[in-house]
């Protein structure tokens, strides 16, 4: 992240980063599918067309919830920011494919 922008550099080794990732992308960490912007490289969030189809990316980076062990409140992360929903339904309830693309309209 880079001024509040989320991008992904491909490691070369553990103490260099190396090229700057655009288009899509998953993760074999986290599992999760992005779309890097081809132009610029920043993570898209929210709804993006892409080679005319809908895609829903998440816009959440955390959630503050009472944890019972603590007392506190602390923030836990919903889902990776960014991330391509497959086979749910959006935060707006609108039905998303198993290729991540919006069912009907």
């Amino acid at each position: 992240m880079k001024d509040g922008i989320w991008y992904f550099l491909e490691a070369q080794d553990e103490k260099m980063l190396g090229s700057l990732k655009k288009g899509w992308y998953h993760d074999n960490n986290d599992k999760y599918w992005y779309y890097l912007s081809p132009q610029t490289g920043v993570m898209e969030k929210g709804w993006q067309m892409i080679n005319n189809k809908w895609y829903y990316f998440s816009e959440i980076q955390r959630n503050l919830k009472y944890n019972n062990e603590t007392g506190k409140n602390e923030y836990y992360p919903q889902r990776p920011y960014g991330s391509m929903y497959i086979n749910e339904k959006t935060p707006d309830n609108y039905n998303i494919g198993n290729d991540g693309s919006l069912i009907g309209n």
